[in-house]
């Protein structure tokens, strides 16, 4: 698997157990960096570029 797979897929993971009253910082970009141990800015890019793409989907 791509990093950019793993990242969507561990998001998706992520936010089913979502609770509003207790969000977790693993959903956020700084969050996920720590988990994959890559920049903050990569995960951003993988996710904006995956926002795009169900946007016009």
């Amino acid at each position: 698997m791509s990093l950019k797979n793993d990242i969507l897929v561990y998001l998706s993971k992520e936010t089913e157990k979502f609770d509003w009253e207790h969000p977790s910082e693993q959903l956020t970009a700084n969050g996920m960096q720590k988990v994959f141990h890559v920049k903050r800015n990569t995960v951003s890019t993988y996710l904006r570029a995956s926002a795009k793409i169900k946007i016009y989907t």
